[in-house]
């Protein structure tokens, strides 16, 4: 696959307007965004269809390129089929991270899983009682992994501010250090010159 080609800007591919701003909201911003986005995804976004789906594809036909089906990591989704979605709270900080190649994997991995707890649970429905509770299983699940997002983000954030911190206190303690072994100098007046004094020279 031409690499040149998927670093080229959606901008530059010639969509119609409904299109082009359909992937903009799904977060392309280049050809490789949209190659990786794959047939489902882009036929359920919002105001989309097969009308805009038969038009992406056939853009990329131009090019000799074909729409990928998103990746999963068949580790990651046995750990979730094995331990739900509390599997993930073992998971590096690399996996939460925004736009990371590893979170986009995640994300894929984790709607794979989910697509199959409800084709599952559809399959034991006997009416529309039991359709409802499947959905809203699915829902509660989706919130559920959003907010595990948002607390290993916000966790990461945190260790990082500390870190900063300290970083920072490791720099004055070494200021501090340094000066003690900094000999005193003498002004033209004759008077020692504390390097660290905030008082104003004259």
């Amino acid at each position: 696959m031409d690499e040149k080609f998927l670093e080229k800007k959606i901008e530059d591919l010639d969509f119609s307007v409904r299109t082009f701003n359909i992937l903009k909201r799904m977060g392309c911003q280049t050809a490789g965004d949209v190659v990786r986005l794959g047939e489902d995804k882009i036929k359920r976004a919002r105001n989309s269809g097969m009308k805009v789906l038969d038009e992406v594809k056939g853009k990329l036909a131009l090019y000799g390129v074909e729409l990928q089906e998103p990746q999963v990591d068949k580790d990651i989704l046995a750990g979730l089929e094995k331990g739900g979605l509390d599997y993930l709270k073992n998971l590096p900080d690399k996996y939460f991270a925004e736009k990371s190649r590893e979170f986009l994997l995640v994300g894929e991995t984790v709607a794979k899983y989910l697509k199959t707890l409800a084709a599952e649970g559809s399959k034991t429905a006997e009416n529309q009682a039991d359709f409802d509770r499947v959905e809203k299983e699915i829902t509660a699940k989706m919130a559920e992994y959003k907010d595990l997002v948002e607390q290993k983000r916000a966790e990461y954030n945190s260790r990082w501010e500390r870190m900063e911190f300290m970083g920072k206190m490791t720099a004055k303690i070494d200021e501090v250090r340094h000066y003690h072994h900094t000999p005193i100098q003498k002004t033209h007046e004759g008077h020692d010159h504390n390097p660290f004094s905030v008082e104003k020279e004259l």
